[in-house]
C-alpha cells in the first residue's frame, strides 16, 4: 500500500504480537469450552499489500483494556465460491488467515485486495466486505472489548459500492 513504510509495518507487527499475547492471556478463561490445539492452526503471513493505517493499529491497541478485559474469539470458516460476508463492521479489530482458496477484501473506499491461501490481513473498525473466490477456508481472530455481545454488525454498502 502506498504510504506504508517498513517502520510502520514493523510497528504494526509488534503491536499485533503484543495485543495477541496480552489478549490471549486476558481472555483465556472466557473462551468457549471448544478449544483449538495450537498445532492445528496454520501460520499465515501478513501480506505486504494489507491495507493498514494508523486507525487500524490504534484499534488493536484500544482493544486491550486491562481494567475491563478483552475477549479473544477464534473461528474457523468455510465459504463457497462467491459467498460474501456482506458489508459489516466489528466492535473490535480482527485478523484473518486464509487457509485455502482466496478472499477479496473491499474496504469502505471500495479499494479491493486479494488474499490467497497462506496470507493474512487485519481489519480495523471500518465498514468492509470479503468475498470468496472458489471454496475458501479461513480463520478469523477477533479482539473484542468485554462489553461486546456480537462479532459483527451488518452495515450499509458505502456510496462507492452502490
Amino acid at each position: 500500500m502506498v504510504g506504508i513504510t517498513t517502520r510502520r509495518v514493523v510497528a504494526f507487527a509488534s503491536v499485533v504480537a503484543l495485543v495477541a499475547a496480552i489478549g490471549m492471556g486476558a481472555a483465556y478463561a472466557t473462551l468457549p469450552t471448544t478449544t483449538v490445539p495450537p498445532s492445528s492452526v496454520p501460520t499465515g503471513i501478513l501480506a505486504g499489500g494489507t491495507p493498514m493505517d494508523v486507525a487500524s493499529v490504534a484499534a488493536f491497541a484500544r482493544s486491550i483494556n486491562q481494567d475491563q478485559g478483552t475477549n479473544v474469539v477464534l473461528s474457523r470458516n468455510h465459504f463457497n465460491d462467491q459467498q460474501s460476508t456482506g458489508w459489516h463492521t466489528h466492535p473490535g479489530p480482527n485478523m484473518v488467515i486464509v487457509l485455502s482458496g482466496e478472499l477479496v477484501l473491499t474496504d469502505g473506499s471500495c479499494h479491493t485486495t486479494s488474499y490467497p491461501a497462506g496470507t493474512a490481513f487485519a481489519t480495523g473498525l471500518g465498514v468492509h466486505e470479503a468475498v470468496a473466490v472458489g471454496p475458501t477456508e479461513f480463520y478469523s481472530i477477533y479482539f473484542l472489548p468485554r462489553s461486546a455481545d456480537v462479532l459483527r454488525t451488518d452495515a450499509s454498502a458505502p456510496r462507492c459500492a452502490a
